[in-house]
């Protein structure tokens, strides 16, 4: 947003950073940026600032409920990083009652870098400040008439189709179609049926393999072991039949040795 500034003639860009808002236990800080430009559009680089921030309360001329310093120094592009919240104050930022608005921020500058104020503009605080609100909830300052901040806590319990909490209050399910989610699981019983079958089917046939296997190996085994038994016989038959020549040839050699000579 471009103000003018009546008496020094110099053009300024203000924004609010919407990103920086700090709850809970962290301070309370909001974001703001600046870009300063002088009346030529020129930006104001690398040089002193001083800034007075303002928080308005009901209108644009409404009472300042918190107002704090800065003295900043732009950057390359004109541009000041501040935090709202942090800045020289006899204030107290988290003092602001943000329910109790409108609000609106009071922007003045020195060019100079100086503490001599001239307002460039008011702009309406509309959502970001107002985050702060979530502190109080966080806290548990919100009137609850006890301020008890477990009593509102309760168990969850499950009986046939009936969800049950434990201060009252329940959610009949039994209405509650289930037919595509049963579906759904039967599907996948199914699929992981099929895949442990097909599994199963695999490691059998490699069973019957290997058992095919060592059966040949057996009867091949069992053929050896008989060919080798056969050739044991044939050797013995050999044998007795030499056995049988020996003896005959021993027999007659002892009778021709009767005969007369």
């Amino acid at each position: 947003m471009n103000l003018r500034l009546k008496n020094a003639i110099a053009v300024a860009a203000l924004c609010l950073g919407l990103g920086g808002v700090a709850l809970a236990q962290t301070p309370q800080l909001v974001n703001y940026q600046a870009v300063i430009r002088n009346a030529a559009g020129e930006v104001i680089a690398s040089a002193p600032v001083g800034i007075e921030i303002s928080i308005l309360q009901g209108s644009t001329t409404g009472v300042a409920v918190y107002s704090e310093t800065h003295t900043a120094n732009t950057n390359d592009f004109g541009l000041v990083n501040l935090k709202l919240g942090s800045g020289n104050s006899a204030d107290f930022f988290e003092d602001i009652d943000w329910a109790d608005g409108p609000y609106f921020m009071a922007i003045s500058l020195d060019l100079n870098g100086g503490s001599n104020y001239t307002q460039f503009g008011v702009t309406e605080l509309v959502s970001v400040p107002y985050a702060l609100m979530a502190e109080n909830v966080m806290n548990d300052q919100v009137d609850d008439a006890d301020a008890d901040s477990t009593n509102e806590l309760q168990s969850i319990s499950w009986a046939n189709d009936t969800l049950f909490l434990t201060q009252g209050g329940n959610v009949d399910l039994s209405a509650y179609d289930q037919s595509s989610q049963m579906m759904m699981i039967q599907m996948q019983l199914d699929s992981t049926t099929n895949a442990l079958n097909n599994q199963f089917q695999a490691v059998n046939a490699e069973l019957d393999a290997d058992s095919a296997t060592f059966a040949a190996g057996i009867a091949a085994n069992n053929t050896a072991i008989s060919n080798v038994n056969s050739n044991l016989s044939s050797l013995a038959a050999q044998h007795s039949a030499d056995s049988a020549q020996f003896v005959s040839a021993l027999i007659f050699f002892s009778e021709l040795n009767r005969l007369p000579k």
